[in-house]
């Protein structure tokens, strides 16, 4: 088998090398010098404290009476312009009422405004008393078992497009509501009644993850 061995690839036309071959093993291709769909950071925050969020009021359907997981609200600060952020993580705990009650909103907080970053809330849908969520939980709950096993709902691959210069802080928050009424918990990490000690119940954690993806 033969192996060529070159440092540059040029095209006879070309003002620069197009390819270029590191002695590391890298490759550096010109017309991908701008990084698009490039990996330029990763932000991890994990949480794996015990907590409760107090859900007070009833959801509005819009940026009213959202609460916020606040263990979990993840920064980044953009290196490019217009880059998109890829969003994932997963919640775990128990709510204090059945999961259907309730459902999450992913959004952001930039320059000190937090709103939710799901265009298509503001759709023209005839359905507008349904309830409006990113997504919702993972169906568990059982109210005389309450102390036992937590729910864990994952949400993965949420691709936002803030728009912003680089140089942007822009956190990343999960928001909770409840669309039946107000006065319920978040039991997160936990299950609703934590007084049993025992090797089959659980405590959990709960994570996010965003990457900045250049644009």
């Amino acid at each position: 088998m033969a192996t060529l061995n070159a440092t540059n690839l040029k095209h006879a036309s070309s003002g620069s090398n197009n390819i270029v071959l590191g002695s590391d093993g890298s490759t550096t291709i010109s017309n991908l010098s701008g990084g698009v769909g490039k990996i330029l950071q990763v932000v991890n925050t994990t949480f794996n404290s015990r907590a409760s969020l107090s859900i007070t009021n009833q959801y509005a359907n819009n940026s009213s009476n959202i609460y916020y997981v606040t263990g979990i609200d993840t920064t980044v600060t953009t290196t490019k312009a217009n880059s998109k952020l890829l969003i994932s993580g997963s919640l775990s705990g128990e709510f204090s009422n059945r999961e259907d009650f309730f459902g999450y909103v992913i959004s952001s907080t930039i320059s000190g405004t937090t709103a939710p970053i799901d265009a298509l809330r503001a759709s023209t849908d005839s359905k507008t008393n349904r309830p409006r969520y990113t997504f919702v939980p993972s169906i568990s709950y059982i109210a005389n078992n309450n102390d036992s096993t937590p729910n864990t709902t994952p949400f993965s691959n949420y691709l936002y497009a803030p728009a912003q210069a680089s140089g942007t802080a822009i956190t990343i928050r999960l928001g909770v509501a409840c669309h039946t009424g107000g006065s319920e918990v978040l039991y997160i990490n936990q299950t609703v009644n934590t007084s049993t000690n025992h090797y089959d119940y659980e405590h959990t954690i709960s994570h996010m993850t965003v990457m900045e993806i250049a644009a």
